[in-house]
């Protein structure tokens, strides 16, 4: 009696564990491929809109694909940063801009608990039109070496581009959309690893004291 008692709760406990790590799971989807807010016009701040995606060029062990977290922007007349949260490994991106010019400065890329960042230096205009359309931007990440690079190339896909924009914010189904892609349309750079490192052993070998 005593060995089936044991039994049963052992059964319960993985149990347990099996809902927690599903509910977990769930949750991290959800947060990963969340959809933008719902907007309209705003006086002033013009629509900006692309698509960006990451992918991994040659092999990998890690089972986890990586994911965009955000992209910073740089408005070089008033210096203020934007960031522009992706949260996904190919996602649609909408937000209102001041006009002026900025440049695409920086990305961070997650991947299986590693977290990475890269400079970048691209530069576009954003003009008093109401919607404009910054391109399809692949990024490209290499194999996980010493030196890891990560590339960016920049294409325009406009048609699919308003068909997506007008499924989702029908109230913007009177705008033209203009191209505004950044320059240049191909860049190269190098991803850094930032912290925090995954919570194994090998990163965490001096625990706080």
């Amino acid at each position: 009696m005593m060995y089936t008692l044991h039994m049963n709760t052992s059964l319960a406990w993985h149990g347990s564990l099996i809902v927690v790590l599903a509910l977990n799971m769930c949750a991290c989807a959800a947060r990963m491929n969340s959809l933008p807010v719902p907007f309209g016009r705003q006086e002033g701040r013009p629509v900006v809109m692309g698509f960006v995606d990451v992918q991994v060029h040659g092999p990998i062990t890690r089972i986890v694909p990586p994911y965009i977290t955000f992209l910073e922007l740089l408005n070089r007349q008033t210096r203020e940063r934007v960031f522009l949260t992706i949260q996904a490994p190919d996602s649609p991106f909408y937000i209102h801009l001041v006009p002026g010019d900025y440049l695409v400065t920086r990305v961070q890329v997650n991947e299986a608990g590693f977290r990475g960042m890269a400079s970048l230096h691209h530069a576009f205009t954003v003009t008093d039109h109401p919607v404009q359309y910054l391109g399809h931007w692949h990024f490209a990440l290499a194999s996980p070496t010493t030196i890891r690079r990560l590339s960016l190339s920049i294409e325009s896909n406009l048609t699919q581009a308003v068909a997506d924009l007008l499924l989702r914010y029908p109230t913007l189904s009177s705008e033209s959309v203009v191209p505004a892609l950044p320059v240049p349309l191909t860049g190269e750079t190098r991803l850094f690893e930032i912290t925090p490192y995954p919570r194994v052993w090998w990163y965490v070998r001096n625990p706080p004291t």
